[in-house]
């Protein structure tokens, strides 16, 4: 494989999302799963299962294959998780934050999600969630 220096610069900042930053996840998860009361080895475990099955899932389908409470809307879940990221980790809040912004656009994009936030939608009762939400999925 032969890279031009753009290319390169590329690569290996690919390289550093893929490998250093998920280091970096794996240790702030870890540090909550311990201050969740979990011990060290076990905390160590269960991140290392949930980054496995997420990755593993990733290469099985074309799909962004996420879930939990950015795909179902919750947004008393994740306001609770940013107070007690803001709680606990103060110094990891920002990235919180900014993390569920990318990952929520990354999710529809990949995904081909459009919510649409409109009045008329409670006509609709099938296709609306409880927030009076309608969610229509684009055809490719």
């Amino acid at each position: 494989m032969f890279l031009d220096d753009n290319s390169k610069i590329l690569y290996h900042t690919a390289a550093t999302f893929a490998s250093n930053f998920s280091l970096t996840f794996f240790n702030i998860s870890k540090k909550l799963f311990i201050k969740a009361g979990i011990n060290e080895t076990l905390a160590k475990k269960i991140v290392a299962s949930y980054m496995y099955a997420s990755i593993n899932n990733s290469l099985i389908t074309d799909l962004f294959p996420l879930t939990g409470p950015i795909t179902r809307d919750d947004t008393n879940v994740i306001e609770n998780q940013i107070a007690v990221v803001m709680k606990n980790f103060p110094e990891y809040s920002n990235l919180f934050n900014e993390l569920l912004t990318i990952t929520k656009n990354i999710y529809y994009k990949e995904n081909n999600i459009c919510l649409l936030y409109t009045s008329d939608a409670a006509d609709e009762r099938s296709s609306v969630d409880l927030g009076g939400r309608r969610i229509k999925k684009k055809k490719k």
